[in-house]
C-alpha cells in the first residue's frame, strides 16, 4: 500500500500533490512522484459491461447505481490499495465507447485520406499505449486503414515522451516476429522503467498495428504550442484531451491559452475530443464559452457525462470494496465534442 495517499483525499487529488518538474541530476532522468507513479501503472479496464448509465451534460441527474461485476470488483480493489491503475481513456467503459465512437465517426469521413492526431498530455506509456487500443478500434470500425494514422504524443514533461521513445524503438526493431519488441525493464538514462506482464501483453497485442503507423513524440507546452512549433499549425485532424483541464486547476485562464494553442493546430472542421472532470456546472458553462471564443462548436447531441473512479476517496473506495450495499456514484466526468468551425484572427 502507498501511504503517501491521504484516506480522505480522492486518488486525483492525491497525484495532482506529486506532479512537478522532472529533472536530470547528475546525468540520471529522475521523475517526479506524479510521473514516477504513472509509470507504475497496471492497464486495466472495464470489459465485463460494469459501470453505469450515463446522463447528458446538462441533466439533472448527478448520481448512477454502480453495477458489481467481476471487473468492477478487481478495479475498486486495486484503487482502494494504492491507486496505481492507469487511468486515461480505457479504464472506465463508458468513456472508452464514447470516444471510440466519435473516432470512427471522423475515420468513417477521412476515408483513404491521411489523418493527425495529437494526444495533449500522456502521463505515462501506458496511458498513450492503452489510448493507442481505442484509437485503432475506431479505425476498424470506420473501414480506415490503419497506415493512414499519425499520431503525435505531446507533454511538456520529458519522462513519459522518453518511455514511449524507449518502448517505440524496441518495438519497430523488435525483427519479423509480430509478438516480439516489448522489454520487461528499460533503462531510460539511469531510470529504471519495469513494465508487469499485463501490460506487456497488451502492448504486443497491437504490434502490427504500432507498426503500420507513425507515432512521435513532442516535447512542448500546449499552452505556446502554437507559437513555438508554428510547423505544426494546421496540421491536425484531431485532438484528444483526456482530465488535463483537471491539472490546470480550473483556472480559465490556462483554458483559454490552451485553446488557443489548439484553435491553430487543428485544421478548421478538425476535432478536440475532450474529457474532463468537473462537477461545478458555472465552471463548465464557462470553459464552453472559452471554446466558442476560439472557433469552437460542442457537439450537443452526444455531450454526456460519465462517472469517474479517480474522484472517489480511499476510505469510500475501501467501504466499496468490504460491503454489499449497492454503490452510487457521482457523474463528475464530462465528455464533449468540438469542432472548429472557423479559426479566430485575433489583431496583435
Amino acid at each position: 500500500m502507498n501511504e503517501s495517499y491521504s484516506v480522505t483525499s480522492d486518488i486525483m487529488q492525491n497525484l495532482k500533490h506529486g506532479f512537478d518538474t522532472c529533472r536530470f541530476v547528475n546525468g540520471s532522468l529522475e521523475p517526479c512522484a506524479y510521473h514516477r507513479n504513472r509509470a507504475e501503472t497496471l492497464i486495466v479496464g472495464i470489459l465485463d459491461g460494469g459501470g453505469c448509465d450515463t446522463a447528458p451534460l446538462y441533466s439533472s441527474v448527478h448520481h448512477r447505481r454502480l453495477s458489481r461485476t467481476a471487473d468492477m470488483k478487481r478495479l475498486l480493489e486495486l484503487l482502494a490499495s494504492d491507486g496505481r491503475v492507469t487511468g486515461g481513456w480505457w479504464l472506465i467503459r463508458e468513456q472508452r465507447e464514447w470516444l471510440r465512437r466519435h473516432l470512427a465517426a471522423i475515420f468513417a469521413e477521412r476515408l483513404n485520406r491521411p489523418c493527425r492526431v495529437m494526444v495533449s498530455g500522456v502521463a505515462g506509456y501506458a496511458h498513450f499505449y492503452s489510448y493507442m487500443h481505442i484509437l485503432f478500434d475506431a479505425a476498424r470500425d470506420a473501414g480506415y486503414d490503419i497506415s493512414g494514422l499519425s499520431v503525435d504524443a505531446v507533454d511538456s514533461c520529458i519522462t513519459p515522451l522518453l518511455e514511449i521513445a524507449y518502448i517505440e524503438n524496441s518495438i519497430r526493431r523488435g525483427g519479423s516476429w509480430p509478438m516480439s519488441g516489448v522489454k520487461s525493464r528499460y533503462d531510460i538514462i539511469g531510470f529504471g522503467l519495469d513494465l508487469p506482464a499485463e501490460n506487456r501483453h497488451f502492448i504486443k497485442e497491437m504490434i502490427p498495428d504500432i507498426r503500420k503507423c507513425t507515432i512521435r513524440v513532442v516535447h512542448s507546452d500546449i499552452l505556446d504550442m502554437h507559437e513555438r512549433r508554428s510547423d505544426m499549425n494546421g496540421s491536425y485532424n484531431i485532438i484528444t484531451e483526456h482530465f488535463l483541464l483537471s491539472m490546470m486547476e480550473s483556472v480559465l485562464q490556462l483554458v483559454d491559452c490552451s485553446r488557443s494553442s489548439y484553435s491553430n493546430l487543428l485544421r478548421e472542421n478538425g476535432h478536440l475530443l475532450m474529457a474532463c472532470g468537473f462537477s461545478d456546472m458555472d465552471f463548465i458553462s464557462n470553459m464552453l464559452k472559452i471554446h466558442e471564443n476560439h472557433g469552437f462548436i460542442a457537439d450537443e447531441t452526444d455531450m454526456v457525462k460519465v462517472w469517474d473512479p479517480f474522484g472517489i476517496s480511499r476510505s469510500e473506495l475501501q467501504q466499496m470494496t468490504n460491503d454489499d450495499d449497492p454503490l452510487s456514484v457521482a457523474l463528475d466526468n464530462c465528455m464533449i465534442d468540438f469542432r472548429l468551425e472557423h479559426r479566430i484572427v485575433k489583431d496583435k
